[in-house]
């Protein structure tokens, strides 16, 4: 092979000296090797993937359609398919769930088979491991771990909560120690704060129900019901 090379000149006593500096051959070749591990990579992973990051979608067998994007994201994956995760460790258990979106860093970290969530920004529902839950916000849902069709959106949104199902909380820290409340609609910062497990509950307002402990109310305005505890 024909090859080109850059020159320079020498600093000795010897000024008209030329040496060789790098050689395009030389070059190519170690690009060419560089680039194996990931070609080989792309065809190991399953049916219409993509991966773009260390350790992305790395265990993928028969999974299809994913898309994992940043460190470790999807990394766990064999045979789950129709999942997003963009963000390190996002999805990053996942093993056989089906259709689940996560953004953010550590979205959706432990969920290994819980399908059809929803969860964007840091560590939102982070140890969830059921289905159809949606978390908007820091930290939102991030202790949920078999609750299912709840939605919680803003910083700290029932962040508590474990095994509460079919809850709604709006706003930041709504609905924000409740475990295993359900039925309950928190719209409001703070609304239904200390709500443990307190059931069919409704606040709107900012604090309203703040301190509720008990089932059937309804509390509508800025502080309403505050104190309530039964």
């Amino acid at each position: 092979m024909r090859t080109s090379s850059f020159w320079y000149n020498s600093s000795s006593q010897n000024s008209n000296a030329a040496r060789p500096c790098y050689s395009f051959s030389s070059l190519l070749i170690a690009l060419v090797c560089l680039a194996l591990p990931a070609v080989a990579k792309a065809a190991d992973i399953g049916k219409q993937n993509t991966a773009d990051g260390a350790a992305a979608l790395d265990s993928t067998t028969t999974g299809h359609d994913n898309t994992g994007i940043g460190y470790a994201a999807l990394t766990d994956d064999g045979i789950g398919s129709f999942n997003t995760a963009v963000g390190a460790y996002s999805l990053l258990t996942n093993e056989g769930a089906n259709y689940n979106t996560a953004l953010g860093w550590g979205t959706l970290y432990n969920n290994i088979s819980g399908g059809g969530n929803t969860a964007i920004g840091y560590r939102a529902l982070n140890n969830n491991n059921s289905g159809y839950n949606t978390a908007v916000g820091y930290n939102a849902l991030f202790t949920n771990t078999s609750g299912t069709l709840n939605t919680a959106t803003g910083t700290a949104a029932m962040t508590n909560n474990t095994s509460g199902f079919n809850n709604t909380a709006t706003g930041a820290n709504a609905f924000y120690y409740n475990q295993t409340g359900s039925n309950n609609v928190a719209v409001g910062e703070e609304a239904l704060f200390r709500n443990v497990s307190a059931n069919f509950n409704t606040a709107i307002g900012t604090t309203a129900l703040h301190e509720n402990t008990g089932d059937f109310n309804t509390a509508t305005g800025g502080r309403a019901l505050y104190t309530n505890t039964t």
